[in-house]
């Protein structure tokens, strides 16, 4: 993927098969994909707040500053006690 594209509310996805088979799922949201990948994640708990750092690495020759990237939904997904304890600490 070189640009952004829009993932239709209702479109059913295929993960690639872990051990075979496929993941199948149906999104819930309209989603707007850029090109970019994680490549590190930072997470800082204290007891006032908690902070989650996340490296993205740009896979086009367009400057991300040019995407016209307003806001950008991520899934944060872990076991969900683990996963409350890393927002709410």
């Amino acid at each position: 993927m070189s640009q952004q594209q829009r993932v239709e509310r209702g479109t059913e996805l295929a993960s690639e098969p872990v051990e075979g088979t496929p993941c199948l799922f149906r999104t819930c949201h309209d989603v707007t994909l850029y090109p970019l990948a994680p490549i590190g994640v930072v997470a800082q708990h204290t007891r006032e707040s908690s902070i989650v750092e996340l490296t993205m690495e740009v896979r086009s020759d367009q400057p991300m500053n040019t995407m016209g990237i307003d806001s950008l939904r991520l899934h944060l997904g872990a076991i969900v006690t683990l996963r409350a304890r890393c927002i709410y600490g």
